[in-house]
């Protein structure tokens, strides 16, 4: 008896264990993920430093409304009335942002949007309704929609570093004296 008691004392302790490690990973996964949400907001304010608009707008926005969320997640008021609706609200900003992709000739953006669209109005309803569906619905969504924001990410990046690779060949060729803005004067015949 004394031996049996021993090993469900054990079992006991271990778990016990088990269970914190996991309210601790809980919690620094939390702090990280809290930290990301910042971080995006945070670049939507360096891209606005930078003198753009329209992205800082849309990552600004996202970026904000995530940490609110992640607020919201972290509180006593976290029901799911109060994640559906906060989750809802955010489809207002999203079709004003999404109004100028609409208006261009960016597929990808379009794409994006509209997933980005569908992934929020599936979260929202799955909280506000309780429903495993829309939730699987909103995960199937995001999924969908990843690889257009990972794509516009990439272009975004590869502009930059085409755009920096002009300004320094630029900056060389007028150290050498060589300016391609200006044309060269031509010789005609009527000048000879």
């Amino acid at each position: 008896m004394h031996h049996a008691f021993l090993h469900g004392r054990r079992a006991h302790d271990l778990a016990s264990a088990a269970a914190s490690r996991i309210r601790s990973s809980r919690t620094g996964l939390a702090a990280l993920d809290g930290a990301a949400k910042i971080a995006q907001a945070a670049a939507g304010g360096v891209s606005l430093l930078r003198g753009e608009t329209y992205l800082p707008a849309v990552i600004g926005t996202f970026g904000m409304w995530l940490v609110g969320f992640f607020l919201l997640l972290t509180s006593d008021a976290a029901n799911p009335t109060a994640k559906g609706v906060y989750t809802l609200v955010l489809l207002g900003p999203i079709s004003y942002l999404a109004l100028v992709a609409f208006r261009g000739s960016n597929t990808v953006l379009k794409f994006a949007f509209t997933g980005v669209s569908l992934v929020v109005a599936a979260l929202g309803l799955g909280f506000l309704l309780d429903s495993h569906a829309f939730a699987v619905a909103g995960g199937v969504f995001s999924l969908l929609t990843a690889p257009a924001a990972w794509y516009l990410a990439y272009e975004r990046i590869m502009h930059g570093i085409e755009a920096e690779r002009a300004r320094h060949e630029d900056s060389e060729e007028l150290e050498l004296g060589i300016d391609r803005r200006q044309p060269a004067a031509v010789s005609s015949p009527a000048h000879r």
